[in-house]
């Protein structure tokens, strides 16, 4: 089967985990992976999996002129996947969203090969949007998604990467970061997407709730760059913040275990380990993407499962979250309360695994 995937970690993380699953249980499976640029990211398990680039760039947001390039690439990518499924013809194509994947999904539908589709998001894509009408079935993380696609969907789990979490207590977790094992404890990350800005005025946001707040608390912050930890870790000493500053998390299981509240971006991988470890907090949607879904889901983790706050970028910049978040930590029953509504939606266990609707597809 090929996967077509989109280069950001949203993206790749669950493709590249429902891999593995289905390679584990049945090695015979043959799993290639086909996208934009994915030798270029950081992201994509290069040595681990068979992987073949296409041409393809999204014409949306750039004005008409500057469009007509993008339109040129989708063609040349479209031309290359005709040509790669004439020489490989796959079982089924699984399609993760984004327009990266426009060029396969449109050449397996000439070549009659059948479509899954994955839609992670509350409000889908363009492109799986377009496909569903087509696709054999859609699989989606959360229900209200299916209001926006034709055809069949059903309701899946996010494939996460974590395994074995006997050995990831909170006790263990804060052991790891050196971080106080009784102390409230944040969790700082701006994920692929976006980064930046998150870190330095959530960052400075903290430094200054520690000074006008007589609540004691530790932070664990994920900065996504080598070059940025030891700039935090003075600020950080600067203002006497027990802090451990790290550039990259490759076992977030530990990070999530450590954490009592999260501050992040709202992108649909983060949303599915925040409810997986039931951390409530603060949701800062990246405003830069597609159809603003990152708003749409933040709007869904806040509105529908009452899990945290949203922090708009522009209530970022005016340095408003430090009183937000003295605000939000002066009521201890509302943090444990947005704990407790991530516990009982997560236990209630709904949707299937993506990897037994991948198997099911395959085998029937």
């Amino acid at each position: 089967m090929i996967f077509s995937v989109g280069g950001s970690g949203g993206h790749l993380f669950p493709a590249q985990t429902l891999a593995g699953d289905l390679l584990e249980s049945d090695p015979s499976i043959e799993v290639r992976f086909v996208g934009v640029r994915l030798s270029q990211s950081p992201y994509f398990q290069k040595d681990r999996f068979i992987y073949k680039e296409l041409s393809g760039e999204s014409p949306f947001g750039k004005g008409f002129w500057r469009s007509i390039p993008s339109l040129f690439s989708l063609g040349r990518g479209f031309m290359q996947a005709m040509n790669l499924l004439a020489s490989f013809s796959p079982d089924l194509v699984v399609g993760f969203g984004s327009f990266h994947s426009f060029p396969l999904l449109m050449a397996a539908k000439l070549w009659h090969i059948p479509i899954l589709l994955f839609e992670s998001n509350v409000f889908p894509g363009r492109v799986n949007r377009l496909f569903s009408r087509w696709a054999r079935l859609s699989a989606i993380q959360f229900l209200p998604a299916a209001d926006h696609l034709r055809g069949s969907s059903v309701l899946v789990k996010m494939p996460l990467p974590f395994r074995s979490l006997g050995e990831c207590s909170r006790t263990a977790a804060r052991a790891r970061y050196h971080l106080d094992e009784e102390r409230l404890t944040f969790l700082l990350f701006g994920g692929s997407q976006g980064a930046q800005l998150v870190n330095e005025h959530a960052s400075l946001a903290l430094c200054r709730l520690a000074l006008i707040s007589d609540i004691h608390f530790q932070l664990l912050h994920l900065t996504g760059k080598d070059e940025e930890v030891d700039k935090f870790q003075k600020i950080y000493r600067k203002y006497r913040l027990p802090a451990h500053v790290q550039s990259f998390e490759p076992r977030m299981e530990f990070a999530w275990s450590a954490a009592d509240i999260a501050i992040s971006r709202a992108g649909s991988a983060t949303l599915s380990e925040r409810l997986f470890f039931e951390v409530p907090g603060v949701l800062i949607p990246y405003p830069y993407g597609a159809e603003n879904h990152q708003e749409i889901n933040a709007d869904f983790f806040v509105n529908v499962l009452k899990g945290g706050i949203k922090v708009r970028e522009e209530d970022l910049k005016r340095g408003q979250l430090a009183n937000i978040l003295r605000d939000f930590l002066a009521s201890t029953s509302q943090l444990k309360r947005m704990g407790e509504n991530l516990r009982n939606h997560h236990r209630l266990g709904r949707g299937k695994p993506l990897s037994a609707v991948v198997r099911d597809l395959l085998w029937n």
